[in-house]
């Protein structure tokens, strides 16, 4: 069985499906292109692209040190048996080790280094913190305790002052901010390189 197509025919099939290849082409690049607030598209540098990836990389990291802060407080407060207990600290240990170094291996934006020392800084402390939680977990002495709890009282103080960086900040209802499609809206550049209302 031979089929047998003309030349004519092909370049009338071919004709008829650029359009249609053309306006799902213009449909999509419309839905993924990122906009400002006022819905005027943005070019998406790569320089741009990589703040916008590393900042939402630093809120999840942010919300992990919540998370590991809420556990180690929980391990601290209400104890439980030594079974559970020794578990417990060996995954909180094992979490804080590896957000340690997920932020020390993520390349940061020259732009962001500073966020990036202040994550760091963070992260040791959250360590640190865990190290504290599990020594008191092998040896529950008064002394312990109160080192366990300084060493989350130092962690906690700096993620406050992590999270105050004005790159973790959400814009507020009225600045200009970018559009990325499934992502968050994040700060605008105008054309003289200025920050859109940060």
């Amino acid at each position: 069985m031979e089929i047998r197509l003309s030349r004519r025919r092909l370049q009338q099939s071919a004709w008829l499906l650029l359009p249609v290849a053309l306006i799902l082409l213009t449909l999509l690049g419309r839905a993924r292109t990122p906009r400002d607030a006022a819905g005027n598209p943005l070019l998406l540098s790569p320089s741009l692209k990589s703040t916008l990836e590393y900042r939402s990389k630093a809120r999840a990291w942010v919300q992990d040190f919540h998370v590991l802060d809420g556990e180690l407080k929980t391990l601290l407060t209400e104890g439980g048996d030594i079974v559970h207990q020794t578990q417990a600290v060996d995954g909180l240990l094992s979490r804080s080790v590896r957000l340690a170094e997920s932020i020390e291996l993520s390349r940061a934006p020259a732009a962001l280094a500073g966020l990036r020392t202040m994550l760091a800084g963070t992260s040791l402390a959250y360590l640190e913190a865990s190290r504290a939680v599990a020594d008191w977990v092998g040896a529950p002495t008064p002394d312990r305790l109160a080192a366990a709890q300084a060493a989350m009282d130092a962690a906690r103080d700096l993620l406050a002052q992590t999270e105050i960086n004005r790159w973790l900040q959400e814009p507020e209802a009225g600045d200009d901010a970018i559009q990325v499609p499934g992502g968050t809206p994040e700060p605008a550049v105008d054309d003289e390189g200025e920050d859109g209302g940060w």
